[in-house]
């Protein structure tokens, strides 16, 4: 079972999308990545292709669903990396004089 679990990590996203049961999504760029799909708005929703009200309200609730994301918690646990979370550097940008080298100090 264990060999089977860690050749399903390999699947490409696509393939998790259909077993989870992700609705008919139009046209739209379902990207590669589930925690930027689960983040979009019924609006962002509707801003994709093949997109209509009806549709973006069940993907919108789809991904709301605690089943959903119980099932989600559980594949992010395991380390399937298309459900880890994101994670990116913190950048802090400053217009203060502190961030910036003083006379003596080379640019």
């Amino acid at each position: 079972m264990a060999a089977r679990f860690e050749a399903a990590r390999s699947l490409p996203f696509q393939h998790w999308l259909k077993a989870i049961g992700v609705p008919p999504a139009g046209s739209a760029d379902l990207g590669q990545h589930w925690h930027l799909l689960a983040a979009r708005t019924r609006q962002s929703w509707l801003a994709e292709p093949g997109i209509g009200a009806v549709r973006a309200e069940r993907l919108e609730r789809f991904f709301a669903h605690p089943e959903v994301v119980a099932m989600v918690g559980y594949l992010e646990h395991q380390e399937v990396s298309a459900f880890s979370r994101l994670e990116f550097p913190l950048v802090i940008r400053s217009n203060s004089s502190l961030d910036r080298p003083s006379a003596s100090e080379p640019p």
